[in-house]
This record gives structure tokens, sequence and C-alpha cells, in this order.
């Protein structure tokens, strides 16, 4: 059985399940936020206790499907949230239901002059709450927002699989425009600005995504008023429609349950150069350069090291590297990545637990990504945490914590090394998701064998590290400096640690990063892939970004894999925009991992 291969059937669901419902509750009350959230146990609740805090909510969430409105709030009135409400284009035909304490008739005109949906005096009931967001989904607002995707396909004759690739790349075609229409915002430059608001109102009807038009007509009226603060809040729901865009293509490719997501806000990478040239090492690396050990390897060139490798064998010193305390989080993490099938949420919650520190970055994590809504982690518990993960993704977040939090802390600055094995993990298992493979979770452990040889030699012979990288500055050649100071390619040495410590022959292919294995040529195939995306993004070089991204757009890049049997679920262009978006998320992630 091969390490990875392609699964015998499609992991997609074409038609995915019903969504739960989602209602904005508009009550200043902290009591009744808990009682209405058991009375509509299984559906989301967002909670507001003013209106500007409901209207911001909304602009995040432009899908509501209900709004329920106490009418007195502090110092406000619930009939001003639903005059408010229907100002606005994205949110004018939102189902409202109003409460109140008394049935006073000027009230209930009120109300009535602004269309709610229906009015009710308190106290809350549960079975009137289901039976109003019932008839509010049954009102057909979401369609009127969203195009159903079978509608879009039979209009445009096109199916599942090219309507989630038109919408990934409409996802990223509207960041671009977006951040063009900030830029002239900042300018008040009208006349671009009006044909930038044309672009997006002309693309995104064609892909169903009703609601666009309206957002735009708002922002153009908006701005021939030059009410400019307007405009940008108005403009503000699109980057809500860009998620949700984004969303809707990953769950018909199987990815609505990302590990990464696409929710996770997207960072540069905060650069941290060394004070020397550094062309030629690893971006991950060049910190080491800027330290006093790193300095002193500079001047120091070419002294003699202790060598890892004669005739493509580990020398007798070298032999030992591996078995340093620091490696160990290395080795369990792939080995418990390697036993996944058998774990449980016991185990996996017990390997949580053992991660010091990770409740911070976990929650703020879940959070981001919407696994989970900030009340339901309070108190955080492992097993609930896991039962919403799932054992599986659960398990590459205790391999990432393992490698990202280990204690191992020696002379060397390897934090960029620990920040690009972490987004690799949580890239690695995505990647092998996206393109359908059996064991994507062996592509995750195979990207923490891929970087051991580094992490080995950094621990273990921090000087031979500096001074290897001091050379292959000087040379601006890795391997050349490899070759010279250490007696042959560290990528060899990895391998023989690696197959030293007991890991299979699958990582042990990783670690070198090539085979002749069937068995682990997609894998080995992933893991380079995986490096190229997370190398790109990290050096937080945009230039070097865009040429990724170019040259995973174009057929050539995918033949390697193309000719093992695996072939990405949409166009090329299409997966560049997926894979480009996922690994920035991944970066984030990883960066809460070990900074958090």
């Amino acid at each position: 059985m091969s390490d990875a291969t392609l699964s015998s059937a499609p992991q997609r669901a074409h038609a995915p399940a019903a969504e739960p419902g989602l209602v904005l509750l508009v009550e200043d009350d902290q009591l009744t936020h808990r009682l209405v959230r058991k009375m509509l146990h299984g559906q989301e609740v967002l909670v507001a206790e003013t209106i500007a805090q409901a209207m911001t909510l909304l602009r995040q969430n432009p899908m509501v499907d209900l709004a329920v409105v106490d009418y007195l709030l502090r110092g406000e009135q619930g009939s001003s949230f639903v005059a408010e409400l229907r100002r606005h284009a994205f949110c004018r035909d939102l189902p409202v239901i109003a409460y109140t304490s008394s049935q006073d008739r000027d009230v209930v005109l009120r109300y009535a002059d602004y269309r709610v949906q229906a009015f009710h005096v308190k106290p809350y009931r549960a079975e009137v709450l289901q039976r109003e967001l019932a008839a509010a989904v049954a009102s057909g607002r979401r369609e009127r927002l969203f195009e159903p995707m079978t509608e879009v396909c039979r209009r445009l004759k096109i199916g599942p699989d090219d309507y989630a690739g038109l919408l990934n790349s409409g996802a990223a075609m509207l960041e671009r425009d977006l951040q063009v229409v900030r830029r002239l915002l900042l300018t008040a430059n009208s006349q671009e600005l009006q044909a930038a608001l044309h672009n997006i109102a002309h693309r995104l009807p064609q892909m169903g995504v009703k609601m666009a038009s309206p957002i735009v007509r708002q922002a153009q009226q908006e701005l021939a008023a030059l009410d400019y603060h307007a405009c940008t809040e108005t403009i503000s729901v699109l980057d809500a429609v860009v998620g949700l865009v984004r969303r809707r293509a990953m769950k018909l490719l199987a990815l609505g349950d990302s590990l990464v997501g696409t929710a996770a806000p997207v960072t540069k990478a905060v650069r941290r150069e060394a004070a020397v040239d550094s062309e030629g090492v690893p971006y991950h690396l060049r910190a080491i350069l800027g330290q006093s050990i790193g300095v002193l390897g500079a001047s120091l060139g070419a002294s003699p090291v202790p060598a890892a490798l004669k005739n493509g064998v580990l020398t007798l010193a070298a032999s030992s590297w591996a078995a340093q305390p620091g490696f160990e989080p290395w080795l369990t993490a792939m080995r418990r990545l390697d036993t996944i099938d058998e774990a449980t949420i016991e185990v996996t919650a017990g390997h949580m637990a053992e991660i010091g520190g990770y409740d911070r970055p976990m929650r703020e994590i879940l959070i981001r990504t919407e696994v989970a809504k900030p009340h339901e982690l309070n108190e955080l518990k492992w097993p609930a945490v896991i039962s919403k993960l799932g054992v599986a993704k659960a398990m590459v977040f205790v391999a990432a914590g393992m490698v990202g939090r280990g204690t191992a802390r020696g002379p060397l600055d390897l934090h960029g090394l620990r920040l690009r094995v972490v987004t690799m993990i949580l890239l690695g298992y995505e990647v092998g998701r996206f393109l359908r493979v059996t064991h994507p979770h062996r592509v995750a452990g195979a990207l923490i064998a891929r970087a051991s040889g580094h992490w080995i030699l950094g621990n273990a012979e921090p000087v031979a590290m500096a001074l290897t990288l001091a050379r292959a500055a000087h040379l601006r050649d890795m391997d050349a400096a490899e070759q010279e100071l250490l007696g042959g390619h560290l990528r060899v040495a990895a391998a023989q640690w690696v197959k030293g410590c007991g890991m299979s022959a699958l990582y042990q292919d990783a670690a070198l990063g090539e085979t002749s294995d069937p068995n682990s040529q997609v894998t080995v195939a992933l893991v380079r892939l995986a490096e190229k995306l997370a190398g790109a993004v990290q050096a937080g070089d945009q230039a070097g970004v865009d040429a990724c991204r170019a040259q995973l757009a174009e057929a050539e890049a995918w033949t390697e894999l193309a000719a093992l049997g695996v072939r990405p679920p949409v166009e090329p262009s299409e997966a560049a925009d997926l894979l480009m978006s996922l690994v920035r998320s991944a970066l984030w992630m990883a960066g809460e991992v070990v900074n958090g």
C-alpha cells in the first residue's frame, strides 16, 4: 500500500449539508443572551448590545438569516436599529422579529412601518424563536443574496468542479479589486473609484453572488455624494463577501472543514534579516547570520568543523547528533502522525494537554477559523475541541504544537526554522487533502523529517551550523557550503539520522527530498510543493510570491504529480490562487503556535 495514494473515490460533497441558521440578537441583557442561545441550540447566534455593534456584526456576516431585537436598549430603541437596517442595501430585506415588555400600540405601529416579520411580547420562548427562524430561512433571503449552485451551473452550463474553480478565482480577483478600491479611497479619486467598483459589480453576479450589485450601487451613490466614510463602511461588507465566496469554493472542493481555513488574518512575514549579505542562505535561517555566533562564522570563513559525512555515510561523531533531547519532540510528532488511525479523542486530548501554554494560541485559532465561537471556549476542554476538529486534524495540531513549542533552546536563533516547519506541517496536511491523497497526515509528518537536518545540526553543533551558513552566504550556494564544510549534503545526513531513529522509509525519503520507491513518490513530490509554497510566503517577498503563484498557474508545474496520478481538482490557475491563500493562513496560524 502506498504511503500517499489517490483515494478510490472522490471525497467531495457537491451538495453540502444544510447549514445551521445564523441569528443576530440585539439585546443588552447578558442573561438573555445565554437563554436565547440555549433556546436556539444547534444554530449560530451573534450577540450585540448596541446598534453600532449590531451593524458591525452585520457587515462582517451579511448572510444573517434573522435579527431578533429588543425594543429598549441602553439609551437606544430597537426601532432605530430596524430603521438603520432598511437604509443599507446588503441587509434591507433582513427578516426581523421585535420583542418588548408590553404591547404598546404606538410601538407596534412603529415596527409595522419597518415591515418586521413579527412582533412579540416577552418572555422569549424557544418554540416561537425556532418557528420564526424557520419562517425567515423559508423566505429565501439566502437565495436572493447567493444564487444556488445548481442554478449557476445550469445557467453557465458548467459542472460543480468548474463552479468551484470559478468561485476560487473570483475571490482572488475580488481581493485584488478591493486593494485597488482602498488605495483609491485614500486619494479620493472618484472617477477611478467608480470604474473599480463597476468591475466588481460586473464580475460577481455572473458567479451567482447577487448581493454584490446592491452593495456596489450603494457605495457608488455614497461616493457621488462625497460621503467617503459611508462608502468605506459599505465597501467593508465586500471583505465578508470574499470570505463567503472562498468558503463556498472550499466546500465544493471538500475543504469546507479546512484545517487552516481562509478566515485567518493574512499577515506578512516579519523580516529577521542578517546584518551581513545572506544571499544563498535559506530565508528561515538568515537570522543566525546576524547573531554574534553567525558574525564569528563569517569572519572564520572555511575553518574546520566536525564533518557530518564521509563518502556519503555519517561519521562516528555525527551519528550521535540526533540523540540530543531537542529532537525528541520532532520524532514523537512524526510517530503520532504516522499512527493517527489508532488515535482516539481521549488520547489526542491527553497529547494536547501535554503541550505547555497551548490553550491561548489554540483558542485564537479556533475562533479565527470559525471552528468555535468565543463563548464556547470560555473554559477550553480538549475533548470538546477535538470533537469539533476531528481526531486527524487535532493530531496535526498536536504535531505542530510539539515542534513549535518545544523547550529546546540553544545558542542559535532557530525561530525562523520553527515557524517554517510548523507552517509546513499545517500546509502539508491541507495540500494533501486538496489533492485527495489517502493519508494527508503523512505529508505533514514527512515535512517534519524534511526539516530535521538543520534542526539537528543547529542544536548539536551550533558553531558548525553558523560556519556553514556563513560559507553559504560567501559562496551564494548552500549545497556547495555543506559539501565543503560538512563533507556532504545535509539532507543525506538527515535521511540517515531519521533512519537511525527508527522512522519509516517514507520519512527517510522525505528527509532526502527524493525517492525511487513508488510507495513514497507522491508524498515526496507533495513535500517539495509545500516547501516551495512556504518558502515563498514566509520570506515576505511579494515578487517571489507572485513568481511562485505564476509558476503554479501553469500546467507544467503539475507535470510531476500528474505522472503519479495526482491532479488538482480545478484548473492550475485556480489551484494556484487557493494554495496561496492557504499558505498565508497557515503562516499566520504557525505564528500563533510558535509565539502565542
